[in-house]
């Protein structure tokens, strides 16, 4: 395993949703606070994130935990930034 450090453009690929494999490794160097959060879900759990923002830690859980679930978030520029990712969003309040 490499210790690559993702660069200006791969980091704004991701911020900016052009979708790159989310990954431990990228989730860790993009939010280490919700990296932290993710290691305790386990594989293949069903999940319910409230106030899941730009559903970066779902997108996560689904593609390298085999995870399944939602996100609430009340933001309408995050439901979208969700929906970009392929997250399953509900928006709420």
């Amino acid at each position: 395993m490499s210790d690559h450090k993702l660069n200006e453009n791969e980091m704004n690929d991701h911020i900016t949703n052009k979708h790159v494999t989310m990954n431990a490794k990228t989730l860790k160097q993009l939010r280490p606070d919700l990296a932290f959060i993710a290691d305790w879900v386990s594989p293949n759990s069903h999940v319910l994130d409230i106030g899941c923002g730009d559903g970066v830690m779902l997108d996560y859980l689904q593609s390298d935990k085999q995870c399944t679930g939602y996100g609430i978030e009340i933001a309408d520029d995050k439901v979208l930034e969700c929906a970009q990712r392929n997250v399953n969003v509900i928006q709420q309040d």
